[in-house]
């Protein structure tokens, strides 16, 4: 698991944690795309 070392750097400054987020989101890991619900998805327009 990689989420302790990941604290410890921060602690020193490195990786400092993303803007608005103080933990990592549980949902992804960060290799994975973030979850989007199927329907979102359909609907989008803009490119």
């Amino acid at each position: 698991n990689v989420l302790p070392k990941l604290a410890l750097l921060r602690q020193f400054g490195f990786y400092p944690a993303p803007e608005g987020e103080e933990e990592p989101s549980k949902e992804s890991c960060g290799a994975h795309s973030p979850r989007i619900e199927p329907q979102e998805l359909a609907t989008r327009t803009e490119r």
